[in-house]
């Protein structure tokens, strides 16, 4: 259902713009959607105010937002924006498949944004303007993934209209609210007409998919010495219900030390922040579903456009979770606080090129085409595996993973196949990190730092809701957590009843709807196995987690650049002379504070004290 009403949404910094949310009955956006409302606003000087913005200098862009104003489902709601450029690297490179060249990321990754929605301590806005048009998510309450406090996360998601509509027109965009999306038994009876076997929604839930990953990866003598290495290695003792440990698809590898010491419980956090290096990748079928969108109308330019601001606003979903997390072990000896993301490398890859039809004249080579071989001149649609619209989840996964990605922390791949058994992601668990190397009696070279996620389910396109928490439970099986129910006879409370008002934890091997509050957290066990993988990373000389490229504005520290910095809300803010990082000028010193009734200017000594 969607409904019909007025309101108007403003955009400061010069920058005003009419609304118009219109709610009315008509034909369903999405079989899950139980309702939604349909965004119209005048864009010209929205985009013209955001092109200026991103080519203006670095220290001006920086301080430059923007304040989009909605009335949606009987809410007022202002979402003050700030560019977002913690998430891609300076040197992030996108390459185009059939292209000599790279090209630089930034000139995409510069629509990304991310914010805050006024008047709501605890909320975080993050997504991208493209031709003046926002599409991303508003989370109003964010819960404390590290507190007891029971908050429900109260989400919107704002998504391209022309995802769910070929034919309406008027409308650029759509809103809905987390509640507003349909469980998976709906899902399963929609879809099918009868009540069937639950849908795989992660491929590890599958146990033949589990046992043909084992197979495809080392040997069980030779994994069995892996593991007693890495115990002996380690320099505190494995725990016994440690998934990871008893995992058969778990992974070590020769490298230089690089240190990634955990916290001491009773001492102070590292100041650095450590960041998982990505690539991302998108491969023909993803291209064909978005060259043919409505807003899209067959513009190559506009399509790398929408699969990189896509790509990347799955990874701010991800930075916002891991972020909000401290990994701790069961025992407490392990501590470490967040995991950060920062996109290196895109790769797009397109039909015309990469699943070219060969002609009769052509004398080309048969042979399958590496991925340098695409990325330089293509390849035909016989040559290239990928060009199969029919090939399963695993085939998939075990295809992309035998590219070299040893300059990344982990690799995804991003596709439009509908998979059997309503799957939607499937990564190789404990694979962060790891290097390019063989794997199997039969040889063959793989990067198992590696996983994928499909946008499409069933025939129908994946809401951003759910893609966004199939992309951060693979990533959560990249760095060794296994599915909750693994853990189901521990005494940590990781698999809650179905009757629990809290939901499910994000390792739970089935579809979650994301609208409660475990649905955004991992739970304690998760939490047990990331602490000890992260823990193996260090001691066994595989750490490859980078240091954050710059001062990051919420960590407490006053780095390069910044004023002050007093955290990330004004709920944690205890320094009354400084703006935390989610106002309008974050990390700066307020103008004036109220003192015994007068109003005293706030300046910096000498000395830097204020």
């Amino acid at each position: 259902m969607c409904r019909f009403l007025r309101s108007v949404a403003a955009v400061y910094m010069a920058v005003f713009v009419f609304c118009c949310v219109h709610n009315f009955y008509c034909s369903s956006a999405h079989h899950l959607l139980e309702q939604y409302e349909l965004l119209d606003y005048e864009t010209t000087r929205l985009a013209e105010h955001h092109r200026r913005a991103r080519s203006a200098d670095p220290d001006r862009r920086l301080a430059d937002h923007f304040e989009l104003q909605l009335l949606a489902f009987g809410k007022n709601l202002t979402v003050v924006l700030n560019p977002d450029r913690d998430i891609v690297h300076a040197d992030a490179r996108l390459t185009i498949s059939g292209s000599k060249h790279s090209y630089s990321l930034l000139r995409y990754s510069d629509h990304m944004v991310r914010g805050y929605a006024a008047n709501y301590p605890e909320s975080t806005v993050f997504g991208s303007l493209v031709n003046g048009v926002f599409r991303g998510t508003i989370v109003i309450n964010r819960f404390q993934a590290h507190s007891d406090m029971h908050i429900l996360a109260d989400s919107y998601f704002v998504e391209p209209a022309g995802y769910y509509f070929e034919d309406i027109v008027g409308f650029h965009s759509i809103i809905y609210h987390s509640s507003h999306v349909r469980g998976q038994e709906v899902h399963k009876k929609s879809i099918r007409g009868s009540i069937s076997p639950a849908p795989h929604f992660c491929g590890l839930s599958n146990p033949e998919i589990v046992q043909k990953m084992q197979d495809l990866t080392l040997s069980s003598h030779t994994r069995a010495q892996t593991l007693r290495r890495s115990k002996r290695n380690a320099d505190l003792p494995s725990d016994s219900n440690d998934p990871v440990s008893k995992s058969p698809i778990q992974f070590s590898a020769a490298e230089a030390p690089k240190t990634f010491a955990p916290h001491s419980v009773s001492g102070s956090r590292s100041a650095s922040k450590k960041s998982c290096n990505l690539l991302l990748q998108s491969d023909t079928l993803l291209w064909n579903r978005v060259i043919k969108l409505r807003h899209i109308n067959n513009d190559a330019d506009a399509a790398v456009t929408e699969i990189s601001v896509l790509l990347h606003q799955h990874v701010q979903a991800a930075q916002t979770i891991f972020d909000s997390h401290v990994f701790r072990d069961h025992s407490g000896k392990l501590e470490f606080s967040g995991i950060g993301f920062r996109v290196d490398q895109v790769v797009i890859n397109i039909t015309d090129v990469d699943c070219k039809q060969r002609s009769e004249s052509s004398t080309r080579d048969r042979n399958y085409a590496t991925q340098s071989d695409m990325e330089k001149g293509g390849s035909y649609a016989d040559q290239n595996p990928f060009c199969s619209d029919s090939i399963d989840v695993l085939n998939t996964l075990n295809l992309f993973s035998q590219n070299n990605f040893d300059a990344y922390c982990a690799a995804y791949l991003f596709t439009y196949r509908d998979f059997v058994g309503g799957t939607l992601g499937l990564a190789w668990v404990g694979g962060a990190c790891s290097k390019n190397r063989v794997e199997s009696e039969q040889n063959v070279r793989k990067s198992l730092n590696t996983g994928l996620v499909t946008l499409v389910n069933y025939g129908n396109p994946v809401l951003s809701q759910v893609s966004q928490v199939a992309f951060i439970h693979e990533l959560g099986h990249n760095f060794g957590a296994w599915h909750d129910d693994v853990h189901k006879n521990e005494p940590y409370g990781c698999l809650p009843s179905a009757h629990d008002p809290r939901g499910n934890y994000i390792m739970f091997a089935s579809a979650t709807s994301a609208t409660k509050e475990n649905n955004h957290r991992f739970s304690r066990c998760s939490l047990d196995s990331i602490a000890h993988f992260l823990h193996r990373l260090s001691v066994d000389g595989r750490d490859c987690l980078v240091h954050s490229d710059g001062p990051f504005c919420g960590n407490g520290l006053v780095e390069e650049g910044e004023e002050c910095d007093c955290g990330l809300s004004s709920r944690t803010c205890r320094d009354k002379c400084c703006n935390p990082r989610n106002s309008n000028s974050p990390c700066k010193l307020v103008e004036s504070i109220i003192v015994n009734g007068a109003a005293k200017k706030v300046r910096v000594q000498v000395d830097g004290s204020v």
